[in-house]
Order: C-alpha cells, then structure tokens, then sequence
C-alpha cells in the first residue's frame, strides 16, 4: 500500500512551530527530523494537486468548511482516487460528499 502526503498538510504544522518555537519544549532537531522523514524519508509518495482540487476546496468552503488548509488535501484525495486518513476531529467531523464525487474517500481513525 502507498501512503501519500500533501505539501499543504505539512505546511499546517509550520503555524503550531510558530507558536511554540519559544517554548522551553520545542526540540526543533525533532521537528526537523520528523519534516525530513516525510517529506525526504521515501516511504511516503506526494500527492499532487492540480486545479480540480483547488475548485473543490472552494466548493468545500461554500459547504461551511472554512479551513483552506483542510480542504486542499480532502479535494486532492477526491481528486486523485485516494483515502485520506486523518485523526484531526475537525476534518472528521465535517466530512461531505463533493458534489458529484459520491464517496468522499476519508478514512475516518
């Protein structure tokens, strides 16, 4: 099985970083570490977005999700066939199906 990751999703972890890099327990050689094993680890493949996923995240917005950074990877994972797994509870508890997409192709955790 291949597992997919979007770059919007690592980008949502960059605001959290931005928020505690002060703190007395931000390690940021982990957070780096952990960036690296993503993104250059070679287990996980990157999706790709292209328009169509864009467009559904706005249509997403419409429906009431207000998270852009949310909706890109939900339309991607739409867009290209694949499952998205999450255990954000807000990503969850919003889940929809597109207009015309049937499926919405989470994979609720």
């Amino acid at each position: 099985m291949q597992v997919y990751y979007s770059k919007f999703s690592v980008l949502e972890p960059l605001y959290d970083v931005a928020k505690f890099k002060r703190s007395s327990t931000f390690d940021k050689a982990r957070f780096e570490d952990g960036l690296r094993s993503v993104i250059d680890g070679g287990t996980y493949e990157r999706s790709e977005e292209g328009a169509g996923s864009f467009s559904r995240a706005n249509e997403l917005r419409d429906l009431g999700r207000q998270d852009m950074i949310d909706n890109i990877p939900y339309a991607s994972s739409v867009e290209n066939g694949l499952r998205l797994l999450t255990v954000d509870q807000r990503v969850v508890g919003s889940i929809v199906d597109l207009p015309g997409e049937g499926d919405s192709g989470m994979t609720r955790s």
